[in-house]
């Protein structure tokens, strides 16, 4: 009985010895990137074995001397692909949809397919990055809007998916902003709500996520000087 006890004190010593060493590491590794990027400001957050970690570094902008810390709101670009694919799912299993159906009748109204590719896409094309349709260009919306080249309208996704006469390599991947466009346009039309809403009321409230933002980012701890977007706007989650 002794021996099993001094092994699970043993175990437990070295696991907490384990995880020290590993934050000790990544903290490492982190001032080392920060001192070569000083003006890049990096927050990191884990828990490893039931205890929190934090480890921040630089400014909320160049221009402020407020350090970021564990409450900095960061954008978090791609990151929001999670949701709209958590989102997806729940509408699965609330039989709002199937991932292989096709995309013609879940789209709105003002998205027309041309019949080159009706019933050729399904939901699962767009969210596994094997639709075949071309991306957003990223350079010319550089050059139209430098200052807000992810603030795209409508009018741009009716070009690329209105206009389209064919797939490329369908059925390969690519990884691809427009099909994650795409799943929240259907989702706000199956569930007639926008997507704030639904992100909002099936996600960050079940997940109490009180710190996560989707449209108002009037907060006074947040990383500046940074390409802003609206997540909700157009549906244009996770596109970044």
């Amino acid at each position: 009985m002794k021996i099993i006890r001094s092994l699970i004190i043993l175990l437990i010593t070295v696991q907490f010895a384990f995880g020290q060493s590993r934050a000790q590491k990544i903290d490492s590794i982190s001032q080392i990137i920060h001192n070569k990027n000083p003006e890049i400001a990096i927050s990191i957050g884990f828990i490893d074995m039931g205890k929190e970690y934090f480890f921040n570094y630089g400014k909320i902008s160049r221009k402020s001397e407020l350090e970021v810390n564990e409450n900095t709101i960061y954008e978090i670009g791609s990151v929001t692909k999670v949701l709209t694919a958590n989102l997806l799912a729940q509408a699965q299993d609330e039989g709002k949809l199937k991932t292989d159906d096709f995309i013609d009748n879940y789209l709105p109204k003002e998205y027309i397919l041309s019949d080159e590719i009706k019933g050729k896409l399904k939901i699962s094309d767009l969210a596994s990055h094997q639709s075949g349709l071309p991306d957003f260009n990223f350079i010319k919306l550089m050059e139209l809007n430098p200052n807000q080249p992810l603030d795209i309208n409508k009018e741009i996704v009716h070009s690329i998916i209105n206009d389209r006469t064919s797939l490329l390599d369908y059925g390969n991947y690519h990884y691809s902003n427009i099909s994650y466009v795409l799943m929240g346009m259907i989702l706000e039309n199956i569930y007639a709500k926008d997507f704030d809403t639904l992100v909002r009321e099936k996600i960050l409230t079940p997940a109490q996520m009180a710190n996560t933002l989707t449209t108002d980012f009037n907060v006074k701890n947040k990383l500046q000087d940074t390409i802003q977007t609206e997540l909700s706007k157009n549906s244009l989650i996770g596109i970044l």
